[in-house]
């Protein structure tokens, strides 16, 4: 009798242990298709969307079903810019000011999206900026405008033009570190 105790005790530590590995399994599963195909973590690089996000701060992004729209922060391959001096191969978060179809134009000190003025609350200068100027033009087909927060330090769409819609990876869902600010 104590034999068959014994032997219905190890089965049921081998049946615990083996729902424990199943469960971990199971886990890293999930978590691996949800972070291939749903959403994905990035980290601010650089200060140029200061003060709504800072350097080193953890983000989540996705691009389940995604399209573009003005205001949306989004997270793009560099490599997509036709000027490669930017010398990174992490991506880059800006803010999308137009998206195809819309007319952009920058004077020293504002920025205009089809003739109306941009009201930018979440835009930071550090101190007095200006504008590389821009005349009027249309936003091609597949293309967007994007423009960093922190307009004194920002490489952006200013500079480098407009980004193809494909090198988009995603746009920003969520905050995750450091935690007093998620």
């Amino acid at each position: 009798m104590n034999e068959v105790q014994e032997s219905k005790g190890i089965q049921k530590v081998a049946r615990s242990l083996y729902e424990i590995v199943e469960l971990i399994a199971f886990t890293v599963l999930a978590v691996l298709l949800i972070m291939t195909f749903v959403c994905r973590h990035s980290v601010v690089v650089g200060s140029s969307m200061d003060k709504t996000l800072s350097g080193n701060q953890h983000l989540l992004i996705s691009d389940l079903f995604y399209t573009p729209k003005q205001g949306d922060i989004v997270v793009f391959d560099d490599l997509s810019i036709d000027d490669h001096t930017l010398g990174s191969s992490s991506p880059l978060i800006k803010r999308v000011i137009a998206v195809e179809g819309q007319t952009v134009k920058i004077t020293k000190d504002k920025v205009y999206v089809d003739g109306q003025l941009l009201t930018e609350d979440y835009v930071y200068f550090s101190a007095n900026r200006n504008y590389n100027e821009i005349e009027e033009f249309v936003i091609p087909e597949g293309c967007l405008f994007v423009m960093g927060d922190h307009r004194n330090v920002s490489y952006d769409s200013e500079d480098f033009g407009v980004i193809d819609e494909r090198a988009i990876v995603g746009k920003v869902i969520l905050r995750l570190r450091p935690f007093t600010i998620f």
